[in-house]
């Protein structure tokens, strides 16, 4: 019988699944709806981890505008964009045009 699944069971992964869902969107319950959280607590295990938007807004990445007009990186969270739209950062010496 130890292999039968229990309604605790499939709660516990509804837990987990919000909590995934939480730390990926930023928003209470995983929902569209959601206030906006910056940390999400899983309900099961009790670990707290900082959501995806709160980790890209801290990084506080600087747009320097399009290569075909010429961009110089100053600092690594500086990021320009190629004539497609991609986004690109440069890791080397800085500064560098």
């Amino acid at each position: 019988m130890s292999d039968l699944l229990q309604v605790s069971d499939l709660e516990k992964a509804k837990m987990h699944d919000t909590f995934h869902s939480e730390v990926i969107t930023g928003k209470a319950g995983g929902l569209s709806t959601g206030a906006n959280i910056d940390y999400a607590t899983n309900a099961v295990t009790g670990q707290t981890q900082k959501t995806l938007p709160k980790v890209i807004n801290d990084l506080d990445w600087s747009y320097v505008g399009l290569f075909a007009d010429g961009v110089t990186f100053t600092d690594k969270t500086d990021f320009a964009v190629d004539a497609v739209g991609t986004q690109w950062i440069y890791t080397g010496s800085l500064p560098f045009t």
